[in-house]
């Protein structure tokens, strides 16, 4: 699967093929209480938790203030391009790049940390314009949802599932799933990839071109994905991306 003009247009310039778009899982909660599929006070230590999350300890929302995140786009960005071969940014102006993206309405952009602050497990830290639209969420309220609560319960033993695949495989693309919203609006994502966030330090690419010499890719049915992960980097989070106008709503 190459990747569609659609999305090479709402990345705002030519990419080389890669194996789909990109996805995270993600539903929603509020600070009044429409918490974590919609429904009011389903899960009373998330709601704790989130009642005790500091604000100050989260990251603020993207802005000239914080140079729109532009450490952690970076991140998102060599990581992809290690993985994939796909940009995410511009490279002659990151930081305008960075706002494009934050301010994006149509591109989907989420990722989450690696979970080491507690038995909650990973965070959203990070969501495009078209992410909090779709979850019908504000930033502060996006960034303090512990991501295993995205997800119905139902919902949720397939999406740990995908997680560990993609923490051992690297990335993995043509991903499928429902998620809901924080008004209880279900709706389908799919051609989604998603992919490991690492601290690269140098050039995705130059990464990924020595990667490629030793560990190919490897295609099973219709996701691909890379075998071993990046070698000699460490696991900072996850990833994903996809075009919100490809959401099909139940």
């Amino acid at each position: 699967v190459r990747v569609t003009r659609t999305m090479s247009r709402l990345l705002g310039r030519r990419r080389r093929p890669v194996r789909a778009v990109i996805l995270l899982a993600a539903a929603a909660s509020t600070t009044r209480g429409l918490q974590f599929g919609g429904r009011t006070g389903c899960c009373a230590k998330a709601d704790t938790y989130l009642a005790t999350l500091s604000a100050a300890a989260r990251p603020a929302v993207p802005g000239p203030d914080n140079a729109y995140h532009v450490t952690w786009c970076e991140r998102l960005d060599r990581s992809l391009r290690a993985l994939t071969g796909h940009a995410l940014l511009a490279s002659d102006d990151v930081e305008a790049s960075c706002a494009a993206l934050a301010r994006n309405e149509r591109l989907v952009v989420v990722s989450h940390d690696a979970g080491t602050g507690g038995a909650e497990g990973p965070v959203f830290n990070y969501a495009t314009r078209a992410a909090l639209e779709l979850w019908e969420l504000e930033w502060d309220a996006f960034v303090a949802l512990p991501s295993r609560q995205s997800a119905e319960p139902v919902e949720r033993t397939e999406r740990e599932a995908l997680l560990a695949a993609v923490a051992r495989d690297g990335y993995i693309a043509n991903y499928a799933g429902i998620r809901v919203s924080s008004t209880g609006r279900r709706f389908r994502i799919k051609d989604a990839l998603v992919w490991n966030v690492y601290d690269i330090a140098d050039d995705g690419d130059a990464l990924r071109r020595r990667e490629l010499e030793t560990n190919p890719p490897v295609s099973e049915g219709q996701q691909q994905h890379c075998n071993p992960p990046m070698s000699g980097t460490t696991l900072l989070g996850q990833a994903a991306m996809f075009d919100r106008a490809q959401v099909e709503f139940l």
